[in-house]
């Protein structure tokens, strides 16, 4: 029976035509012999004959024109396949016996040296062993096959191409051949790779971050983040992990805790957040949370709706700001209780500044933005005796970086003469120049009039005593 069903499979075509025959020639015969019952046994078969070709000639025909047909489908069919695709053939053993100028042009290789060999010329080593053994399972069991194969060509140079293997069965229901239909896809995979490192590249990037990085889609979703946000914001990973996550989960995790106080509702603070988002605006954010770190949220949105968060840590440096302004209250006080003046210069910047205390010693209204350089400022007020010398004292400090120590007199807008203190203490940047110069300035004035006074008194007392001498003299 199997040997029955392979004949008539190699030859369908003809025996299909033999049935026809047979029927065909049993009926005509017997529509012959009623309708003709006086023609001799000769003149029926002629007649028989005659008429069996005028019914078998057209299907004969047909046959032969279909088959035609179908040879010429095919004939552009390849033609097709060769100009837009990759194609080989292999024998049952997986030698090429057949490839398409495509082949040859992106293999390296032309056609004679292709033929009799198999694939294994264009391994690259990028597929494991496992890859080529599942592969070679399916299609040896009539199976297609269809994968991504990185090859190598002729010239070393890798390439990569989507691959389709169909394995044609002969009669005996075994594999003939593979044909393998291919098409180019170097540029896609190049691609891919280069997105790939970009995005290896970005989650390193994002995760180097010294601060809690988080990105939100256009419906609030969060899309990427680093380990930063979870231990800088102190959220458990559980709550990150729960898909699809939302920042407005977040902010209701973080206010039923009591980071936001109770100044604010939950829906103020939300609404304070979409409003800029919604209106593609910077937004700068600063909040102490309820373990105490004071943490500043920055958003900043990009392209289709979606937004970038950055939290930083700011404690230390709050920390610091408010230890610095403490300090700074203590020394204003000091200062301000002793009436000393404290003044500063950048020569670099030339930025210069003034505290209240050496307004009022120069008997000025206190102007934190003065529209005039502070430099000018004091030397106007300088007395004209005093000031050459003053001023070429300060220069020498900032030329030289040598501290500034001076006593001069300014004169007031009311007229009033004071003598002034100076001190001055030069700061130098890393090439050794000076950068920055802080001083202090005291009014002298009653200590220089005391001074005074107890030297005239003592000039007094020594002119008496030499007049008493003088007069004891000459008693004598």
């Amino acid at each position: 029976m199997p040997e029955i069903k392979k004949l008539f499979r190699r030859n369908r075509f003809f025996l299909e035509i033999l049935a026809i025959v047979v029927m065909a020639e049993f009926a005509v015969m017997v529509v012959l012999e009623r309708l003709f019952p006086a023609l001799s046994p000769m003149q029926l078969n002629l007649l028989d004959a005659f008429t069996l070709t005028l019914l078998i000639a057209p299907f004969i025909f047909w046959r032969n024109r279909a088959a035609e047909s179908a040879l010429r489908e095919s004939k552009a069919l390849r033609a097709t396949i060769d100009t837009h695709a990759i194609v080989s053939v292999a024998d049952r053993s997986g030698r090429i016996t057949d490839a398409n100028p495509a082949f040859c042009a992106i293999s390296g290789y032309s056609r004679e040296q292709l033929l009799g060999q198999d694939h294994r010329i264009l391994n690259s080593g990028t597929h494991s062993p496992e890859f080529w053994n599942s592969m070679w399972d399916d299609i040896a069991h009539g199976k297609p096959w269809r994968g991504e194969i990185c090859n190598r060509n002729a010239q070393g140079q890798i390439y990569w191409v989507d691959s389709m293997i169909a394995p044609f069965l002969g009669a005996d229901g075994l594999v003939e051949k593979y044909v393998s239909v291919r098409m180019d896809i170097t540029a896609r995979k190049v691609t891919e790779e280069e997105l790939a490192r970009q995005t290896r590249l970005l989650a390193e990037v994002v995760e180097s971050a010294p601060y809690g990085l988080a990105v939100y889609d256009a419906q609030g979703v969060l899309r990427l983040h680093n380990a930063q946000i979870a231990k800088m914001l102190d959220l458990p990973a559980a709550l990150l992990e729960h898909k699809p996550f939302r920042f407005a989960s977040q902010v209701h995790y973080q206010y039923a805790r009591g980071d936001y106080g109770n100044k604010q509702s939950v829906e103020t603070v939300l609404a304070e957040f979409e409003s800029a988002m919604a209106a593609r605006q910077h937004l700068t954010l600063e909040r102490m949370q309820s373990n105490g770190r004071h943490i500043e949220l920055r958003a900043y949105p990009i392209s289709d709706g979606w937004t970038v968060l950055n939290y930083r840590d700011n404690t230390k440096r709050k920390l610091q700001q408010l230890s610095l302004m403490d300090a700074q209250a203590r020394v204003r006080m000091a200062t301000e209780s002793a009436g000393i003046g404290v003044w500063s210069l950048h020569p670099l910047s030339g930025q210069q500044t003034w505290d209240a205390q050496q307004y009022r010693l120069f008997g000025l209204a206190y102007d934190p933005s003065p529209e005039a350089p502070i430099y000018d400022l004091w030397s106007r007020h300088l007395h004209p005796e005093d000031a050459a010398r003053a001023e070429a004292t300060f220069q020498k400090s900032l030329q030289d970086g040598v501290p500034f120590d001076h006593q001069f007199r300014i004169i007031r807008p009311d007229g009033a003469v004071r003598h002034i203190k100076a001190l001055g203490s030069p700061r130098f940047d890393a090439n050794g120049r000076v950068d920055y110069i802080v001083g202090t300035n005291m009014d002298v004035t009653d200590a220089m009039l005391l001074a005074e006074s107890m030297q005239e008194a003592r000039d007094r007392a020594e002119e008496a005593t030499l007049a008493k001498n003088q007069f004891m003299a000459n008693m004598s």
